[in-house]
């Protein structure tokens, strides 16, 4: 992904003479950390936020150019990185565990499509 400042004038042109999905990402130093744009083949163009700490990655779709201009996505952009700052994002995360799993994901979806043994020998099994 190319960095560049991101403008109104820098996004136009790139939009108009791009032949495959790009993304360019503000210029850290110039713009706003984490803000980026994604301008498609057809000339769609969405602002996104996207950022990493540790091993958690933070993606959020702000909206659609030039319905959203290039100063409110880098405000929005602004906002995000100070929660981020704050661990005000990583806080709602909530620990992807085996117990969760079982709970959240294989007990709905799979457990009862279970053959009745198959049910008892696996709820034991975690069980214990």
């Amino acid at each position: 992904m190319a960095s560049v400042y991101l403008t109104s004038k820098v996004i136009k042109s790139t939009a108009k003479a791009v032949t495959k999905r790009v993304r360019l990402m503000d210029h850290p130093k110039q713009g706003e950390k984490g803000l980026g744009v994604d301008i498609t083949a057809t000339g769609s163009v969405t602002f996104f936020w996207r950022r990493r700490k540790g091993n958690q990655a933070f993606w959020e779709t702000i909206g659609d150019f030039p319905a959203i201009t290039v100063a409110a996505a880098r405000d929005m952009a602004h906002e995000w990185n100070i929660k981020l700052g704050k661990n005000e994002l990583t806080e709602n995360r909530k620990k992807y565990t085996l117990r969760r799993f079982w709970d959240e994901v294989f007990m709905p979806r799979k457990f009862a499509k279970l053959a009745k043994s198959s049910r008892r020998n696996y709820t034991e099994s975690f069980e214990h």
